[in-house]
Order: structure tokens, then sequence, then C-alpha cells
């Protein structure tokens, strides 16, 4: 939890014009953008050039920005649309026993949703537990894994970095942060399940994630 918190802090510190200091050590950089001043002979020569490349910036920030809102849109109809609360005892049981074993304050809601291929956790208030239509029930350690990252608040942080990657999108580093954030977030999240879990309950749980990791595919 702590290596993603210090990649996301990482993240957010690109969009500053004052960068902090790295969590790795070091001192607070001022950084930005050195716009031309205009000289006795006019406009500095490179002028044309930056408003174009800051143009540019700004017209695909609004583009990748519009792109995850429609994405986030469709998915919500999709949920909305398609989505039923599961009534299936052993499901929700096992949803409870989860939600417990991690301490979370209310049991999400289960929902089952064609389309989806793995179970998933989605929305930032009241965060919905999305399990695919029509399959088994998913294994407990499974079920914990997607509700830790309700404990962790996953996705509020999934969606900071959606925007920060929309507005950097020219950024390679930033691509690269939100890809080990990510990561990041998936190991801690293996790590709190598994923790005392006998061998063998192990190994099931990584057949588990190598079928989810081919059905996904």
């Amino acid at each position: 939890g702590t290596l993603a918190a210090r990649w996301l802090l990482v993240a957010v510190a690109w969009l500053l014009p004052v960068r902090p200091a790295s969590p790795w050590g070091g001192q607070a950089t001022t950084v930005g953008l050195q716009l031309p001043t205009q000289e006795a002979g006019g406009l500095a020569s490179g002028a044309p050039l930056v408003q174009i490349a800051a143009g540019v910036a700004v017209v695909g920030a609004v583009v990748a920005l519009i792109r995850l809102v429609f994405q986030q849109r469709r998915f919500l109809t999709h949920v909305r649309r398609w989505g039923a609360v599961s009534q299936d005892p052993v499901l929700l049981a096992a949803v409870e026993r989860a939600a417990c074993d991690l301490g979370l304050k209310k049991v999400p809601t289960a929902l089952e949703v064609p389309g989806i291929h793995t179970p998933m956790v989605f929305g930032v208030r009241g965060t919905k537990l999305l399990i695919p239509a029509h399959s088994p029930v998913p294994e407990d350690l499974v079920l914990r894994h997607e509700l830790a990252h309700i404990k962790r608040r996953d996705t509020l942080i999934r969606l900071l970095l959606g925007l920060i990657q929309a507005l950097q999108w020219w950024n390679p580093f930033v691509y690269l942060i939100v890809k080990n954030v990510r990561e990041s977030s998936e190991i801690a999240c293996d790590q709190r399940v598994l923790h005392g879990v006998p061998l063998g309950e192990r190994e099931d749980y990584a057949r588990s994630l190598l079928r989810a990791a081919v059905a996904t595919n």
C-alpha cells in the first residue's frame, strides 16, 4: 500500500507547477513551461512552436478526458441496464464472510452482470461488487481480493490515475507511474488475502487468477 501511495504522489506531482520533495528523498523543485518573452525585436523565434505544442497538449487532454468519461459512462449504463442484485444465498454468504474478514463497515452489494469475465469492483461511492452472470460462485480468496480493493479505496485511486493520465497524455513517465501504481495495488491485495493461507489454497488461488487472465484475453 505504501509503494502505491508513493507512486501516486509522484503522478500527482507532475500536475503541479512546484513539485514536492520526492517520497524517496530530495528537494522540492519548481517546474513549468518557460514561455518566450517579448524582446526589442519582437517575440522570440520559438514562440510559434511553443504555442503549437501547448495547443496540441490541451486538445489532446480534452480528447482524452472525453474518452475517459465516455468509457466510464458506457460501462455504468451497461451495469445499470443489465446488472441484477444477486439472490444466490451461497454467493451472498461468501461476500458477507469476506467483508467481515477484511473489517469492512458495510457489506457491498453484489450484482450479477453479463458481459464481464471476472469479478471486479466498480464505483467510488457505494462501491459495488460485480460478478459475471451465470458463472459459479467465485472462491473466497478471489472475493476477498476484490473486497480488499474496496478496503484500500482503490476505485478512487484508479479514477485519479485516469484523470492524471488524460491530462498528461503526452508524458511517457506518467504511463509508467500509472502502471506501477496499478501493479502495486494488485500485489498489496494479494498479500493481504494470502497472509496465513496454506500452500494448497494459495495454489488454487493462483490457478483462479490464471483462468481469469485467460478469460479476459
